[in-house]
């Protein structure tokens, strides 16, 4: 994944679900890739190159008809958790998930989107909608799969398209975002109850963890364990990232898949003894010349952040 983008460094990401998406929110270079879960916090950073924590951001998403006659999605990349509606793209993979409540209509998109989902306003082909799920996204399209009252809106949709709509995405400012859980620091504070007993909050294990200090900075740290190392518990993880100057923080995956990747190398040692298979990393990465990603420069060479799908 780092050497795909040429990083300087780069640390493994967000936590992965049993379907191999991203738990938490995901945003790449602008593109809406997962939408946020409540329980997750969404690190993101902004077109100025800032990073800000949040349960979630000003996300919309949406398909509109000939009429211009809005229907909303309420997730994307995401199977549904009751009603509504969840835009799938390639992203998740080939096809949407097998659901009989569902009712899908597909989504020819332009060849630029090259298997994501377009952000902006993006003219697309509305398909018919078809009962059950399972449908496949082949290259070039999206599905929209809803239940319930989406279902009948997708029906309404497609019989009033006339074949032609545009397909809205917005992500409130956001360049890049990564999801992790949970928040370790806020506003200099201790934001997670270090006390409860459960063993992933008291155990030391391997972590990784993203700091931001109260001039911006973004801190990526790992720290090994279940080895030769200790490995920390959340509290000495939270303690660490304050010393070094962090007063917003949060956890990331870890365990054996933390891993710190520097100049194509792996300097840490993961705990299964190799580089885990991981949904997403998080990447310093040199850039010739500005651009949207493009943060303040840091000891004198520019860096800019990216979040690796």
């Amino acid at each position: 994944m780092c050497t795909r983008v040429a990083c300087v460094a780069a640390v493994n990401g967000d936590y992965s679900s049993p379907a191999g998406t991203s738990v938490g929110a995901m945003v790449a270079d602008g593109e809406l890739i997962t939408t946020p879960t409540r329980e997750h916090i969404t690190l993101g950073v902004d077109g100025h190159g800032r990073p800000s924590l949040h349960y979630d951001f000003n996300w919309i998403v949406g398909v509109a008809g000939a009429d211009g006659e809005t229907v909303p999605v309420t997730a994307v990349n995401r199977p549904l958790m009751g009603d509504g509606i969840s835009l799938y793209s390639q992203r998740w993979g080939p096809s949407t998930p097998t659901d009989d409540a569902a009712t899908e209509v597909r989504l020819s998109l332009p060849p630029s989107s090259a298997g994501g989902v377009p952000s902006g306003r993006t003219p697309v082909v509305i398909g018919p909608a078809e009962a059950g799920g399972g449908t496949p996204i082949p290259a070039g399209h999206a599905v929209l799969s809803g239940r319930g009252a989406g279902a009948s809106a997708l029906i309404a949709l497609s019989h009033r398209a006339g074949g032609v709509g545009v397909l809205t995405t917005e992500v409130g400012g956001i360049v890049s975002a990564i999801g992790g859980s949970p928040l370790l620091l806020q506003n200099g504070n201790l934001a997670y109850p270090t006390d409860k007993p459960d063993s992933f909050t008291q155990e030391r294990h391997p972590r990784t963890v993203v700091g931001i200090t109260a001039a911006g900075e973004t801190l990526l740290v790992t720290a090994d364990g279940r080895g030769d190392s200790a490995g920390l518990t959340l509290m000495e993880a939270a303690q660490l990232l304050a010393r070094l100057g962090a007063v917003h923080a949060v956890n990331l995956d870890g365990g054996g898949s933390t891993t710190l990747v520097i100049g194509g190398s792996v300097p840490n040692r993961p705990s299964g003894g190799w580089e885990r298979s991981v949904v997403s990393a998080l990447a310093v990465v040199t850039g010739a010349e500005p651009g949207p990603l493009t943060a303040t420069p840091v000891r004198e060479t520019l860096r800019r952040c990216c979040v690796v799908p």
